[in-house]
């Protein structure tokens, strides 16, 4: 799947339910095929595309304008690639690897990944 470019009229008006859904798909196949092995979670709404990392945060993630994404996804790669190193993360990694990374990670009293 690709990204379309959906204009510079989508903040502005409601996206279809269906336009969303094929945006946050794209998206999440971005972050899986560029850093495999994490949990990505997306959704988008009035506009804006909201990306965390499972089993890290539900807290910290980033933030970004469905108008400004580029047909190729290199926000998407590189926003994706900061959150990892602001936890101190490998950007591939196997199965095992995420549960020993997981559990070394420094949390704070509500269970939240601690930045680094």
């Amino acid at each position: 799947m690709k990204l379309r470019s959906y204009g510079k009229t989508v903040g502005q008006s409601k996206m279809t339910l269906k336009q969303e859904q094929h945006i946050c798909a794209v998206i999440g196949d971005t972050l899986q095929k560029h850093y495999p092995g994490h949990i990505w979670l997306v959704n988008a709404e009035q506009g804006r595309v909201n990306i965390f990392l499972g089993m890290v945060s539900g807290k910290w993630g980033f933030r970004i304008n469905i108008v400004d994404l580029d047909v190729e996804g290199r926000k998407i790669i590189m926003a994706g690639g900061e959150l990892l190193e602001r936890f101190n993360l490998s950007r591939a990694m196997r199965k095992a690897q995420v549960s020993i990374e997981m559990a070394e990670l420094k949390r704070d009293f509500t269970g939240e990944a601690v930045h680094a």
